[in-house]
Formats: structure tokens, sequence, C-alpha cells
């Protein structure tokens, strides 16, 4: 850390000021907040985390002088929480030779960009969490070798020491569980015997326990996920990663409880009988599904471990290394374009100046590189999927924002009335037309009209109709439907009070949303029209 340079004068009058304020005020404790338990977090706040720290201030950084050019852009996150000492030695493996460079053991490179960096120890981490009782945490330290801080914990009752992923919130004097290996005879006997799902969430799932994925409640934020039910965690170790548990198969919910009374006489008490009452259940009740970090609900088995909360270092994606030795210490090594490599070394390379000429871009093994190239063999599917992560290079992100603003209401888009202005230009009487964001398709706006109540939907194509085109979807109404179905129309959609005035030009709007003025004039229809069409912008 850069330390200012200070003169022996002004230290001295440090050391005086010093003196005379700790005669003036007494010294807080310095071991006050040591041992504070943060409160586990609630239902509310665990369906949707990275939201509050959105809305609330922003990510706090470390800025520098800019001294040197090296810290001019240089941001850290503050984590003043973490153990400034070394790691728990037992627990660490040196990690040298061909690996530090990206080798196998053959010396082939099988991970490209990788070498030099600064001397690093393994820590052995503890993905399984079979181990149970409760632990304390001793400390929250830095691992060079992953994003997410890791927690040393000791052992209540036997002293053994392990290290874990750190939980976002967890300190020093924490007191976590593992209940993956049943549940304790005292806490069954707490709940007098009967295993109360409600009553156990409240006891078990708070923040960096862990449990198996069939005692976690539905819409509970958890990381470090497993897969299987004899296996450590593969999902959300990254840090600020978190999966969300979306749904329980009706027959996983009622034999959860013959489930978890199996576990705790497994744990607690000998049940003769566990083994022969066990349920009959079929192949797909055995699975919960889970919305992982990058949108994609997968089919995880409900044996699987998972912990409870969000990985820590919450702010790891914000930080900016300022300069490109700081790459090299984190053990990164340059990314060379093709277009500037020789034409032995890349398919791109070769010639004068650095033209690609017209070949397609490709990887160095000659791979198309771009224009949604699929690359996975169609015989091999994934059976554990159940909704693909969006891709399509972020259009989709657009789609789901623009569906969510109207979800929330133009409210949250800009506040205030909405209006609409009609007008008298064309062919027409009173009518209107206005627009949405372009990410919510003609799919979206049939089932808006069909909740409002008309009568039968038209859908009128002008161009192309696609929910990924850039420009913006517009749904108008026939002038025989009235201002007043519309002004029903906008208030459901919308959830605000919506004012048509008959002339006038348009008021101020909230963002997103503009005023067009096209009308047609019909003939009064048997039934109130709809008309849907997509327009560019």
């Amino acid at each position: 850390m850069l330390q200012p340079k200070l003169h022996p004068w002004s230290l001295r009058a440090i050391q005086i000021c010093r003196s005379s304020s700790s005669r003036t005020f007494p010294r807080a404790a310095w071991y006050a907040t040591a041992n504070y338990a943060p409160p586990p977090p609630n239902a509310s706040s665990s369906l949707s985390p990275s939201n509050k720290s959105n809305q609330g201030s922003s990510p706090v950084l470390r800025s520098y002088k800019p001294r040197t050019p090296g810290v001019r852009h240089l941001k850290r996150p503050i984590n003043d929480h973490l153990w400034k000492g070394r790691p728990f030695k037992p627990l660490t493996l040196p990690k040298k030779g061909q690996a530090k460079g990206g080798r196998n053991v053959t010396g082939h490179i099988t991970v490209r960009h990788r070498g030099g960096g600064h001397k690093r120890r393994l820590r052995i981490v503890d993905f399984d969490r079979w181990s149970a009782g409760p632990h304390i945490v001793e400390r929250i330290e830095y691992d060079p070798n992953r994003s997410a801080h890791i927690a040393l914990l000791t052992e209540q009752a036997t002293g053994k020491k392990s290290y874990i992923i750190a939980a976002d919130g967890m300190r020093a004097g924490d007191v976590i569980q593992s209940y993956r290996a049943g549940l304790p005879k005292d806490l069954l006997d707490s709940m007098g015997g009967v295993i109360d799902p409600g009553i156990l969430a409240s006891k078990t799932a708070w923040r960096g326990n862990c449990l198996p994925l069939h005692m976690v409640p539905v819409g509970t934020t958890i990381f470090n996920v497993g897969s299987r039910g004899n296996a450590g965690a593969v999902f959300c170790r990254s840090a600020g990663t978190f999966a969300v548990v979306v749904s329980k198969d009706s027959s996983t919910a009622k034999k959860q409880k013959q489930q978890e009374q199996q576990a705790a006489g497994r744990f607690g008490e000998n049940d003769s009988n566990s083994s022969s009452s066990t349920p009959s259940r079929n192949k797909d009740d055995s699975y919960i599904h889970v919305k992982l970090q990058s949108g994609e609900v997968r089919k995880v088995n409900r044996d699987a471990c998972c912990t409870i909360g969000v990985a820590s270092n919450v702010h790891y994606n914000k930080r900016q290394l300022g300069k490109a030795g700081r790459s090299r210490w984190l053990n990164i090594r340059p990314t060379v374009r093709g277009v500037a490599m020789n034409k032995v070394d890349h398919p791109h390379g070769g010639g004068r100046g650095k033209s690609k000429s017209n070949r397609i871009p490709t990887s160095p093994w000659g791979t198309l590189a771009k224009s949604g190239y699929k690359t996975r063999r169609k015989h091999k599917v994934n059976k554990f999927l159940v909704t693909p992560r969006p891709r399509n290079l972020g259009r989709d992100k657009k789609e789901n924002e623009a569906a969510a603003w109207i979800a929330d209401g133009a409210a949250a888009a800009g506040g205030g009335r909405l209006s609409l202005a009609a007008c008298t230009e064309g062919r027409g009487a009173v009518g209107g037309c206005a627009r949405v964001p372009a990410g919510i398709g003609v799919q979206t706006l049939f089932q808006l009209a069909v909740a409002v109540g008309f009568g039968r939907v038209i859908a009128n194509a002008v161009g192309k109709i696609t929910a990924r085109r850039q420009g913006t979807h517009m749904f108008s109404v026939s002038s025989h439907v009235s201002v007043f179905v519309l002004q029903q129309l906008l208030e459901q959609t919308f959830g605000v009070p919506a004012t048509l005035p008959q002339t006038g030009p348009g008021s101020q709007l909230p963002p997103h949303v503009q005023v067009l003025s096209q009308f047609a004039y019909e003939q009064a229809p048997s039934e109130p029209v709809l008309h849907l069409f997509s327009m560019e912008s």
C-alpha cells in the first residue's frame, strides 16, 4: 500500500495530538466488534441481493491520489476485515512447476496467457462440508487462487481447522453449522420431535450454514451449490455469485418430511425402521430446479450441498488494476491479437499492415470464432438443463429489461402521470398509438391485449416482427374502440393513471415512452379490434 511521506516535525505533532486525545477521550475497545455476528438474510432480501446494493450507495472502492501513472486509475474494494497475516500453513500446498505456466503433466500448453506472477500457496478448501456440529469462524482471509474470500473455521468439539468459501457479511466470531450429514438430536427435540419445514428453515437457513437442497425454502439465495448428492460444490463459487431455488417437485415436498426424519435418525439416534420405511420415488422426483448466476435453470440433486447467502467479495467486478504490471503479478500474460502475429502462428497473421484479408474470423486452430457458430456436438445433450442461459450477444438482456420495465410500471421508469395526446392528423377520428421499448415484442402485446379483454386481436406486420430487432414495437387501437377503452388498456398495462386529451401536442412523458399520432377511421365492427404492428423507429 502507498504510504505518505511525513517529515519529523509532522510526526512530532501527530504524537502530541495522540497523547492529548487519549487523555481527553477514552479509547474505544478494539475488540468491541470482533465477535459481532450479522443477522441472517431474510426471505425478502434473499431473493435479489444484487438489487439492494444498486439501490443504495455505490460500491465501496478505494482510489488513490495520482502520484504515479500506475495508481491514477487504480481502484480496489475496501476489505478492512481481512486477515493481515499469513495463511494456516498445514492447509496449504506450494504451487510451482509447470502448473503456473498453464501446462499439463506432458508440458503442453492447455491454458493460454498464463505464466509468471508472484509465488503463492494453494489453499485446501472444503467444498463437501460433511463435518457436523458448530464451527467458529476464526478469521476471513484473502486467497490469491480465487476471487472470493475464504474463512478459517475451527470445529468447536475437536478443534480441527478447515477452509471454506466465505459468505458475504461473514465475520470473525460467527458460529455456523453443516446439516448435510443430518439433523442433530437436540434440534429435533427442540421442535417436539415433529419436523415442520417453516420452523426448520428458521433454525437452519442462516448465512454460512451448509444444507442439502431439499431443506432450503423456495426463493432462498444460495451459493457453493453441488451437482450430485455425494459430491462437493461446483456452482456459484466465484466472488459475488449466487443461485436461487426456483421450485421443488410436489412429490419431493411430500416426502421431504420423511427424508429429514431419516436423516435425523442417522445422526442423532438409532432407528431400526428407518431403512424399511424409505419411500419410493421416480427418477425426476430427486431433482430440484435451481437458477444459476448466468440465468440458466438447472436440475440439481435434492441431496446436493449448498450454502446459504452470497459468495463474498461482491464488489470484485468493480476493481481496476490500473497498470499492466498488476496483471503480471496475478499470473496473467498478455493476449496478442491474431493480426499482429506471423502467418505461422495464426490464420489472421502475416501480410503487410494489419489486415486479415477477407478471411472469416477464426481461432488459432481454424474454428469459426464469431457469428454465433455452434461448437457443442448435437449428440451431447445436457439432460439436467431446464432453461438455457440467455445468449445472442446481450440482446436478450435488453428484452428482459424492457419486460421488467413494463411489469414495474411507468412510475419506475420515470414517474409521473402517463399522458397520451391524440390529434386529428391523417384520415381519422380519435385514436392513439403508444411506443413501448424495443425488446418487448409482439407476443407480450398479445398477452396484454387479451388480459384487458378485447374480443379478437389482429396482427398487422409492417416489415419484420421480431423481439430482437432494433426498433420500436407499437400498438394502436381502431377508432371504434374509443379513448375510454384505450385509457383502460394503458392504465392496466403501465399501472399509472392515463390522461387522453382530444387535441394538443404530447406532454412530458417518462423515459422509454414516446407518443405518436396514427389513426385509421373504420366502420364500427361487431367486436372491439386491437391492431398490433411493428414499425421501425
